[in-house]
């Protein structure tokens, strides 16, 4: 059993039940509505990690400072010299 949690949130428990045998003959319904419950699952979790990432991004572009502590952020430019697409400045968001 695997438990995920993020913060103060309440975490959220996603038993894998493995299937006997090395190949599934069958393909039952309910593994295929947990899998959309899984992606769903997942696009949200994507969404708000997004967002929390543009936000801190955004805050040290402006000046912000991180209070002192265990983690450090930084923004540090990406360097895509070696792809033959030029973008513009790529910011790369690091926590340590």
């Amino acid at each position: 059993m695997e438990k995920l949690a993020a913060n103060s949130e309440l975490s959220t428990v996603i038993e894998i039940r493995p299937r006997e045998g090395r190949f599934a003959h069958t393909i039952y319904q309910e593994d295929i509505e947990e899998l959309l419950r899984r992606s769903a699952f997942l696009d949200d979790a994507r969404d708000r990690y997004r967002q929390m990432r543009d936000y801190l991004k955004a805050a040290l572009r402006g000046g912000a400072r991180v209070e002192p502590g265990l983690h450090d952020v930084r923004l540090e430019t990406l360097n895509r010299e070696e792809y033959a697409v030029k973008s513009s400045l790529l910011e790369k968001l690091v926590v340590r």
